[in-house]
């Protein structure tokens, strides 16, 4: 029979010894949870006997929660050792300490209350740069279902021969009394996963030789990758987090900060090389596996859509009230985030994962899991091309003496870029180009990108110019008062097709070579009656100048077909481009016209038929100017 009273509970267990006294029995009852690892606490100066708060020393950026339970080890490995179970019921005050008077790295003081008081005076440190020596440890714990209780509890059916199972109230009965802690948690993301990925090519860094207790290399970096060197001595690490010297440990380290904590201060040079990297977090995909009476137990399997990230694999799940992490180490591995707390194995290929929890996890907490996917990630490493648009601009001054091009434009809040001409016609520097001195003409493309909204500011000085008019012989032209300076020839030569006159616009390269591009333009559209019959187009007249000048220099024939339409036509001249060479002592340039073809084109619909007539052009005359 059960007791009356609500807050009387029966709860038998053994200790399997005849001579254990109440004290091993409160042992073994409380011993649902183990000492586990060393935490990364302690206790700032000594922790009186029968004291309810503790005050931790940290330089650790996580902070303990309501419900954590750890064990505090007295003088440990000596005679006079002590250990006690203490239950964190709520954080009362948090204190960062910036450095000390010899210079260590800033610390945080934590002040957590306990359900317990200290049954004994536990010895702690005073704020100093070295926390590794302490006369009490503080470490981590973790459930572990060392004894066995039997306990009265009522049936709710009616129990008959031969039933193989009994249904009762509860399976549970209270051990001792439990207090709980609230502790809101605001901004938090769900089922965060941090992986770091590598970003960059192998960095080196070396920082002058002083006294080190911490160093800081200032951006993350990949687990495994980092080679480090204090003052001679070589120091590794193997993804970890923990610094080794030969087979010592040497200190400890925090990826996601590339900060390298050293448990005693060195003192020396430093060298570091490591792979860059950036710290993710790519949740992507989310599952949760119920946990129900009759499905308990301590193997669960998932099976991940879209397939996860090696690597951004996290596995919660809560037992006796306590939330414990599993992670992926990604080589197929669940590792804990505590010892001896679970471990799974995950099949990247196909998604299929198995979970093996280290206690029994609690009735109608679901098992919650939580990965990346490959596919939000992208890798943008190496330089990026931009397309920068070019600036095709006519200086209002021409000619423009060679050399005074001054090109101007903002990149930066407070940087600009800066292109100039090499009095040559082209231009260099922030930009790629070509200025024609004669007609002012610019054209160039910035190889830095301006900022948005800004304006390009160009200065240049007029140079006085020279004009000239007048022909040529043949496909000859020849300059007046030469030599004249390379890059300031500018020559403008119309061309007449089929009743259509275009001015060729030649320019001076600087080099000895002029070129003018080609042309196409319609003419006309018509949807009358037409006729035409075999003709010739010739091409006449032309104005060379050196800055501007005007004339008439060539001409041509040419042959046409005949034919008629009574339907809708268009009509379309063309000309091919025209090339030259300058001999800047003597004045003259020869033109090159085999590709200077003209072409009229008429076209017509299906009922209709097309009339065409090409030419081809020499230069007989032409005019110019220099400086």
């Amino acid at each position: 029979e059960t007791a009356r009273d609500p807050k009387v509970n029966v709860a038998m267990f053994t200790t399997n010894s005849d001579s254990d006294t109440r004290h091993q029995a409160v042992n073994r009852l409380e011993s649902y949870v183990t000492m586990g690892p060393r935490s990364p606490y302690y206790l700032y100066g000594d922790q009186p006997e029968g004291s309810r708060q503790l005050m931790l020393l940290t330089r650790s950026a996580k902070t303990p929660e309501a419900g954590d339970v750890f064990c505090l080890f007295n003088s440990r490995g000596t005679q006079n050792e002590y250990s006690q179970f203490v239950r964190i019921t709520k954080i009362d005050d948090e204190e960062t300490y910036a450095a000390t008077e010899t210079g260590s790295v800033g610390a945080r003081v934590i002040t957590v209350s306990i359900s317990d008081p200290l049954e004994t005076t536990f010895f702690g440190i005073e704020y100093s740069s070295n926390f590794w020596t302490t006369a009490t440890s503080v470490y981590t714990t973790m459930v572990s279902d060392s004894a066995k209780y039997y306990g009265v509890m009522k049936p709710t059916e009616a129990i008959n021969a031969g039933d193989v199972s009994i249904s009762v109230e509860s399976i549970y009965t209270q051990l001792v009394p439990t207090s709980q802690g609230e502790s809101p948690m605001i901004d938090q993301r769900p089922g965060y996963v941090g992986t770091i990925t590598k970003t960059g090519d192998t960095r080196s860094q070396t920082f002058a030789s002083q006294t080190w207790t911490q160093i800081n290399l200032g951006q993350p970096f990949v687990p495994g990758t980092l080679a480090l060197t204090i003052g001679g001595l070589s120091y590794t690490e193997s993804g970890d987090a923990v610094l080794m010297q030969g087979g010592n440990q040497a200190g400890t380290i925090d990826y996601s900060l590339g900060r390298i904590t050293l448990s005693s201060s060195k003192t020396g040079e430093v060298q570091a090389e490591y792979d860059p990297g950036v710290n993710l977090t790519n949740v992507g995909s989310s599952l949760m596996i119920p946990v129900l009476a009759a499905s308990r137990g301590y193997n669960y399997v998932a099976i991940m859509w879209p397939l996860p990230l090696p690597g951004s694999i996290v596995v919660d799940y809560m037992a006796e009230g306590k939330w414990y992490r599993l992670r992926d180490n990604g080589a197929g591995d669940l590792v804990p985030d505590i010892e001896r707390t679970g471990s799974g194995r995950i099949n990247y290929s196909t998604g299929q994962m198995s979970i093996t929890t280290g206690a029994l996890p609690d009735i109608d907490v679901p098992l919650l899991v939580f990965w990346g996917c490959s596919t939000e990630i992208m890798q943008l490493q190496g330089l990026v091309e931009i397309e920068i648009e070019p600036v095709h601009h006519t200086l209002a001054n021409a000619p423009v003496a060679p050399g005074t091009v001054h090109i101007e434009w903002p990149v930066g809040v407070s940087e600009t870029a800066v292109a100039t001409d090499d009095g040559n016609g082209k231009i260099t520097g922030a930009a790629t180009g070509w200025v024609n001195y004669g007609n002012g003409e610019l054209y160039f493309r910035p190889t830095r990108l301006p900022l948005a909204g800004s304006n390009y500011t160009i200065d240049h000085q007029k140079y006085p110019k020279q004009v000239w008019t007048g022909g040529g012989s043949g496909n000859v032209l020849t300059i007046p008062n030469a030599p004249f300076k390379p890059g300031t020839l500018s020559i403008t030569m119309p061309m007449s097709i089929g009743g259509w006159t275009h001015p060729y616009q030649f320019r001076d390269s600087g080099n000895g070579q002029m070129w003018a591009d080609g042309f196409e333009q319609e003419l006309s559209q018509s949807n009358a009656n037409s006729s035409s019959t075999s003709g010739s187009s010739s091409s006449s007249g032309g104005s060379y100048s050196h800055g501007t000048g005007s004339g008439s220099s060539s001409s041509g024939s040419g042959s046409s077909s005949s034919g008629s339409s009574s339907s809708e036509s268009n009509t379309s001249v063309s000309a091919g481009p025209i090339s030259a060479t300058i001999d800047y002592l003597t004045g003259q340039v020869i033109f090159d016209l085999t590709e200077a073809v003209g072409r009229v084109i008429t076209t017509h619909n299906s009922e209709s038929k097309s009339t065409s007539s090409s030419s081809s052009f020499t230069s007989s005359s032409g005019a110019g100017n220099k400086e």
